[in-house]
């Protein structure tokens, strides 16, 4: 899926697909530690929030003018 996003070849679904995931391993493994710190102060599960807004971020706006294909609305 990455690589989809990153020729932008159907960037639509491939960012759904991440975002899915994303919500899937912070409900199944990361769901204790959602309000919680790590030892420097920064949010514990940044990294995951990072991909997923990230991800709906591209579902919204599409992979742009450089996109391999955007003849299709899910580019």
């Amino acid at each position: 899926m990455p690589l989809l996003l990153i020729i932008g070849l159907r960037t639509k679904i491939a960012a759904m697909i991440i975002a899915f995931t994303m919500v899937m391993a912070v409900t199944l493994v990361y769901s204790h530690q959602i309000f919680t710190l790590n030892e420097f102060g920064g949010w514990l599960i940044e990294l995951n929030a990072f991909f997923f807004f990230g991800a709906i971020g591209l579902i919204f706006t599409g992979g742009g003018k450089y996109a391999v294909s955007n003849s299709n609305r899910w580019d």
